[in-house]
């Protein structure tokens, strides 16, 4: 789904559930996120945990169990959809560096989406590199609040 028709999808379930249940709602998403140093090297982490090591039996199985169209996908988008569910199943895969994950942020934000659920792979690397690469940008970008 582009970034255009998601913020159509969160401006219209916003604007039903104000019309409908006289209620103002928050949309959150799931974020991946695969920081490294550079774009190239977020990449070839992504190819290393998320294609080579993959458990390709419970990818398979979380695809046929949750995306019964898959079946009819290409081979490329097949393939696709797996490493995209190996890198971390559903939600929004950020792969790059400091500057990209701040980037495409803010395109969520933009889009509508009022906050995020962020995972790693592996937590504490990918929490550590975030508090101290990617939070400043957003601080200094005011898409958040400065910790105080």
């Amino acid at each position: 789904m582009s970034l255009a028709e998601t913020a159509e999808q969160i401006a219209k379930y916003k604007q039903t559930s104000l019309e409908t249940y006289g209620r103002s709602i928050q949309v959150w998403t799931i974020v991946t996120i695969a920081q490294r140093r550079t774009e190239r090297e977020a990449e070839d982490y992504v190819q290393y945990y998320a294609v080579e090591n993959a458990d390709s039996e419970t990818i398979e199985a979380w695809i046929k169990n949750t995306l019964p169209d898959a079946a009819s996908a290409t081979p490329e988008q097949l393939q696709g959809l797996k490493r995209h569910v190996g890198a971390g199943a559903g939600g929004t895969l950020i792969v790059g560096g400091a500057d990209h994950v701040s980037v495409e942020l803010h395109k969520l934000s933009s889009a509508g989406i009022d906050g995020v659920l962020l995972s790693w792979v592996n937590f504490e690397d990918g929490l550590t590199r975030f508090v101290s690469e990617v939070l400043p940008r957003l601080e200094r970008d005011g898409l958040r609040d400065p910790i105080r």
